[in-house]
């Protein structure tokens, strides 16, 4: 007889992908969450605190040139005199007809300052504020406040 015990060996563990491999696929699940977190964010941003805007026309040169983009704060109280301020055309051309994914794509682009029809948006300088008047004599403008001049 002999004394010789057999030991069973244990079955070896898997052994864990590399550090590097593992981040990597860690960083492409969280990929997609963190996506939308960022356009979630973005569009709250748009919608309440401030909002692109591109310049189609020279109507506000020298201040803004063609081309120019902004952001405007829409946290606004009341205007200045001698603020540039955006507001909506009063009497807007008729809007084409889009589905609900074209209405999507357009406000998308339209918030982050990336297309916007020119008669849509106008962007000012306040020159009066209500009650005042102003005049217009040779090409100066004035307002009843009489602190504020401009050339045109």
């Amino acid at each position: 007889m002999s004394d010789q015990t057999t030991v069973a060996a244990e079955p070896a563990a898997p052994e864990p992908p590399p550090k590097k491999k593992r981040s990597r696929l860690r960083f492409l699940r969280e990929l997609p969450v963190l996506i939308l977190i960022a356009f979630v964010l973005a569009l709250l941003i748009k919608t309440f605190l401030v909002q692109a805007f591109y310049i189609p026309s020279a109507s506000m040169d020298p201040t803004l040139k063609v081309g120019d983009r902004v952001l405007v704060e829409k946290v606004l109280t009341h205007p200045h005199r001698g603020w540039v301020v955006v507001f909506r055309n009063p009497h807007p051309a008729r809007e084409p007809h889009r589905n609900w994914l074209e209405a999507f794509g357009h406000w998308i682009f339209e918030g982050f300052g990336i297309s916007t029809p020119p008669d849509e948006d106008f962007i000012k300088r306040v020159i009066a504020l209500p009650g005042e008047t102003i005049e217009v004599r040779h090409g100066t403008v004035s307002s009843t406040a009489r602190d504020w001049t401009s050339r045109i």
